[in-house]
């Protein structure tokens, strides 16, 4: 087939053997994503009254087309119906590549004391991590159909990485080793059989080239940030306090150890750990994924001069111009989309992010290491609410606090933190089964100081507790939610649980409309579940199409540090379910803020409206603090732009009783940060200002 074409869809059930039951062609719209590192999505959308359509249901297999890499396992099936009544039945289906069905399996069968663990090639890891846990090593009851052939280590692939693990999900830690050893992993289907497979991909950035300048690129996004960056990290090995084992790692700046302002540091704590050789491992691994202050993706032109699958595939190294800055990246994924006649495809490269569902994922694995040690300061040190009220000075050497019991109407524990800054530091914060109506405050009780309520339920998070008191969290406002199997680790932090009287399964039909005001959000591409009905994802328009509602990170209300947000505290968003998801009515103002002060270059006080479908607006005073005839203005913005496709306009203000002034304006160095403001003036000494203002508009 052409690869322009919609696939047909072929149908597996699995018995002893996968086994076709049914091709199916006469669907409205599909999309197949691959990536290398994790289990790529697909979704499918057909009316439920055609011929076969009954088929789709939990475990079947689908084939899209012929390609043995396009398969995988649906993991839910939903129905929906419009106006049209029994005409208008509509079935979407989703689920996972079938590097998934390692979701199935934990680490149990142990190789070193009561663990997991290795040190060798990303391949090696995996393969015979599978291996132990769900292949030819494991009982027969734990096997899984995949054919796996362990190489000899000198003949595989990938940067060396160091595991040791236990009793946490099998699918879980493969796709962390094939992300932070950058090992391509993939299962092929093929003769109703299915095979592992570890590959690099191929460089092809002498030939592939993907730029809006050269029609094979509709959209780009280019981001850059210091957020989670890290070019040092310090590991710690076995022993104690001086006698502690500590490794240095770098990434070396124009071949230089970073210094300075250029040295980004971390702390690894890995006290199971005992060897040189697992040190550097580790040093590896985490310089590889969080050594990214750039990142990139966009969406590809399905006619352009290159053919997916055949002139380039996820994996493979291509060029790209973006910014009028070129790039060599990698491909991390692909996704193609077919839908009424149209073919598109959306592109992610360079290195994984380290996104807040990331962070949470190695974070409730870290908790659950903490929960299985036994050793001090390494296990969870837990509360019982109300019993407990404070924490004492010696309990913050720990990195995991626990609270379990009942918070009745609501209840306060104070954090540790003296005049010394002893207890200034952040901790992992496990929520286990808390009972009460009322919230559970943390707090240190300096006045003045930020306090953070926690609603009960089960849930993890990070918090900090800073030098003045404040007690914070950069993860999303903590809901009731309890990961399963179904759910992956990035809908426990995107999606946002709301509870509404007389609100069943029954009102979530197309057209439904309702109101909800919310709290901060964090999180990028939130989804709404209202009474349990299921998480569906919140839409905004923006140019007649539906746009997913992204986070930015920026230097909210004027802060001197960069967060990232969603929306504000107190946003009221009307909402209408189109039948699959909840689409916003308007398009509102998500994050604002308004301020009369003017700045200078070195103090930026700006105001800004950030809109629904990313839409946005900043404007400002520079203040020169005199008369000049030459005006020289950096413009620093709050919120920095997706892309440098934005406008902007100003005007200077000439001094008071001057009815007229003759000059020049103009504008240099626009970047997504900021850009360069110019006024000179005709005469001197009567075309002078001391003001400009201005304002910028776009995505």
């Amino acid at each position: 087939m052409s690869y322009k074409e919609k696939p047909q869809l072929k149908l597996y059930r699995y018995e002893n053997g996968f086994e076709q039951i049914a091709i199916i062609d006469d669907y409205e719209d599909a999309s197949f994503e691959r990536n290398i590192y994790s289990a790529g999505q697909f979704t499918i959308t057909i009316n439920k009254n055609i011929p076969n359509a009954n088929h789709f249901g939990k475990g079947i297999f689908v084939q899209f087309g012929n390609d043995p890499y396009d398969f995988g396992e649906i993991r839910s099936v939903g129905t929906v119906v419009d106006e049209r009544g029994k005409g208008g039945e509509v079935r979407t289906i989703t689920g996972y590549d079938s590097r998934y069905l390692l979701k199935r399996r934990i680490i149990k069968n142990m190789n070193d004391n009561g663990k997991w663990s290795m040190t060798d090639t990303g391949e090696m890891c995996l393969r015979s991590l599978i291996r132990d846990q769900c292949g030819d090593n494991a009982e027969a009851k734990r096997r899984l159909p995949i054919a796996n052939a362990v190489p000899l280590s000198a003949d595989s692939i990938g940067n060396v990485y160091s595991v040791s693990e236990e009793y946490n999900n099998l699918y879980d830690v493969c796709e962390e080793i094939a992300t932070q050893s950058e090992t391509g992993w993939r299962f092929r289907f093929e003769n109703s059989m299915l095979t592992m497979e570890c590959y690099d991909g191929t460089d092809r950035s002498g030939t592939v080239s993907f730029s809006t300048q050269f029609d094979s690129m509709r959209y780009g996004e280019l981001s850059e940030s210091l957020e989670n960056y890290v070019n040092t990290v310090y590991v710690g090995g076995k022993g104690q306090n001086d006698d502690r084992d500590i490794y240095e790692g770098e990434n070396a700046v124009d071949g230089n150890s970073p210094s300075g302002l250029d040295r980004f540091e971390c702390w690894d704590d890995q006290s199971q750990m005992t060897t040189e050789s697992e040190y550097e491992a580790e040093a590896i691994s985490m310089l590889n994924q969080y050594g990214q202050a750039t990142t990139l993706n966009g969406d590809g032109l399905a006619k352009c001069p290159y053919v997916y699958k055949e002139q380039y595939d996820v994996g493979d190294t291509i060029s790209t111009e973006m910014d009028g800055r070129k790039f060599k990246v990698k491909i991390l994924s692909v996704t193609e989309h077919w839908a009424k006649g149209t073919y598109d495809l959306n592109f992610t490269f360079g290195k994984p992010v380290n996104t807040l569902a990331s962070q949470l994922q190695l974070m409730m694995r870290q908790i659950q290491k903490a929960s299985n040690s036994e050793s001090g300061t390494d296990s969870v040190r837990w509360y019982t609410i109300p019993n407990d009220t404070a924490m004492p000075k010696a309990d913050i050497t720990y990195r995991t606090i626990g609270f379990v019991g009942d918070t009745g109407n609501g209840r306060t524990f104070r954090l540790y933190l003296d005049d010394s800054k002893n207890g200034s530091k952040s901790y992992h914060v496990y929520v286990k089964q808390l009972a009460g109506s009322g919230k559970l405050t943390l707090t240190t009780g300096r006045e003045g100081a930020v306090d953070l309520p926690l609603n009960p339920g089960t849930y993890v998070t990070i918090i900090y507790v800073d030098e003045n008191g404040n007690v914070s969290t950069e993860m999303p406002s903590a809901v009731s939610t309890t990961s399963t199997e179904s759910a992956t680790p990035e809908q426990a932090i995107r999606e946002i649980q709301v509870t509404m009287s007389n609100f069943t399964s029954s009102d979530l039909v197309m057209g439904k409309t309702v109101k909800i005001k919310f709290s901060k959000c964090t999180a990028d591409r939130p989804t709404l579940n209202i009474n349990g009905t299921g998480a569906k994802a919140i839409k905004a328009v923006k140019a007649g199409t539906l746009v997913d509602v992204r986070s930015h990170t920026a230097r909210w209300e004027a802060s001197a540090t960069s967060s990232v947000r969603t929306w504000d505290d107190n946003t009221v968003l009307e909402l209408m379910y189109d039948g699959t998801e909840w689409v916003i009515v308007g398009n509102p103002i998500l994050c604002s803020y308004y301020t009369t002060s003017s700045s200078t270059s070195s103090v930026v006080i700006n105001s800004y409206e950030v809109y629904a479908n990313g839409m946005i607006y900043q404007y400002g005073t520079f203040d020169n603090g005199s008369n000049v005839r030459s005006l020289d203005a950096n413009i620093n913005y709050l919120v920095p732009f997706v892309t440098t496709q934005y406008v902007v306009n100003f005007v200077t203000l000439a001094p008071a009783g001057q009815r007229n002034y003759i000059g020049s304006i103009g504008a240099m160095g626009q970047t997504t940060t900021g850009v360069n403001l110019h006024f000179f003036g005709l005469t001197v000494n009567q075309d002078v200002a001391r003001y400009m203002k201005w304002e910028a508009r776009g995505f």
